[in-house]
């Protein structure tokens, strides 16, 4: 069956029809398929962990350098106006006690003051003069009980 492709041929003027069936369907492009390789293994670099945090303490830590076995807790400071005062009594009165007391006290500041510079704690002048000064009167004071005694005997 041949059409007749004339200009007056209704044939030319309606198109073919289409099947009845749904709209056309398009294929699914081809995957190629790869045979399984095992995933390249590189060098773990090092995990880094940040720093953990400690939870705060109840009231403020006493350093180590501040307290010691000779000092019961009391802080460098106060050992060693402890030291300056005895060693100021020693020169008037009770001098033996009072001087022993002023010589221990500030040799104790002067250990604790080296342990604190050794930890990179401040320096604490002060301290350390009074403790100096101490010792020097608590050593008079002692110096002066002795001479005591051997002008009286």
């Amino acid at each position: 069956m041949t059409q007749n492709l004339q200009p007056g041929n209704p044939a030319e003027q309606q198109p073919e029809a289409a099947p009845a069936t749904s709209a056309p369907q398009f294929a699914q492009p081809v995957q190629p398929v790869q045979p399984a390789q095992p995933a390249p293994s590189y060098p773990q670099a090092p995990q880094m962990q940040a720093p953990q945090m400690q939870q705060p303490q109840q009231g403020a830590p006493t350093p180590a350098w501040a307290s010691g076995p000779l000092t019961k807790g009391k802080s460098t400071m106060t050992t060693s106006i402890i030291s300056i005062v005895a060693g100021a009594i020693s020169l008037f009165l009770f001098g033996a006690i009072a001087g022993t007391v002023a010589v221990l006290s500030g040799i104790s500041v002067l250990i604790q003051l080296s342990k604190a510079k050794r930890a990179g704690a401040p320096s604490q002048g002060g301290a350390l003069a009074m403790a100096i000064i101490g010792i020097c009167l608590g050593a008079l004071g002692l110096i002066g009980v002795i001479f005591t005694l051997m002008v009286l005997y």
